[in-house]
């Protein structure tokens, strides 16, 4: 019998295109990788995944595939999988394109906030609060991308949710660069509070969610910026064999 994945704190990573076995797997590496437990350009490979998960290969194939397609690994030929790097201009072109689509789900969810969502958004809420203050950065990042799903859930455009959702785990991989700058945390928790506020009044709050994203292209552009001047030319992470 196969061993089932565990993570220790719920994860707003899902894919449900793969099998169950390997979305607990997806699961697991997206988790790691936005705790910063598997760096940038970490080699990853499936005979560590599956020995240090109990698990065959099969499912750990998948979810690197579908990891992969979210942009979360890349591939080399020859060399196998790694955690994607991040530099100015890919994090530009991923929150220009983020920025098209986030705000609009959130349009079109506006007139279907209920007092469900309301609930949902405000529990995520506080775990962002409660994760910030014990300086837990992972659970907040993770806190987050559960309180926008809240809104997600009640968009009636399905397709648009599930590209959406498909970007989670590179979001949050590239929001992890920019929340060390000072005040970022504290700015984005009142941004998040607006928008809150905004499911209880019933109004629109799709403003409100693209100003968090260029909020955090901001703080992610900067810090990837001077870290471009500051890095050797070359550099990768550990290998997990």
């Amino acid at each position: 019998m196969e061993s089932m994945v565990y993570v220790a704190q719920p994860s707003p990573f899902q894919d449900e295109g793969v099998s169950p076995l390997a979305n607990q797997t997806y699961v697991w590496l997206a988790d790691a990788i936005v705790r910063g437990e598997l760096q940038p350009g970490s080699h990853v490979s499936e005979p560590w995944i599956s020995t240090k998960l109990g698990i065959s290969r099969s499912p750990v194939r998948e979810a690197l595939l579908s990891l992969l397609d979210a942009g979360v690994l890349t591939r080399e030929r020859g060399r196998g999988f790694r955690v994607a790097e991040a530099d100015p201009q890919s994090a530009c072109e991923f929150y220009d394109c983020r920025i098209l689509i986030e705000p609009e789900c959130a349009r079109l969810a506006g007139p279907h906030i209920d007092d469900e969502v309301v609930a949902t958004a405000q529990r995520a809420f506080d775990e962002m609060a409660a994760a910030q203050e014990r300086h837990a950065y992972g659970d907040r990042l993770n806190a987050s991308e559960n309180f926008h799903r809240a809104y997600r859930a009640v968009c009636p455009n399905r397709h648009l949710v599930q590209i959406v959702n498909r970007t989670a785990a590179r979001g949050l991989q590239l929001r992890a660069f920019g929340i060390s700058r000072p005040g970022t945390l504290e700015q984005s928790l009142e941004q998040h509070r607006l928008i809150l506020d905004a499911f209880r009044a019933r109004e629109p709050f799709h403003t409100l969610v693209e100003d968090v994203l260029r909020f955090s292209k901001e703080r992610v552009l900067f810090t990837l910026t001077a870290r471009e001047h500051d890095r050797p030319a070359e550099r990768k992470g550990p290998t997990h064999d």
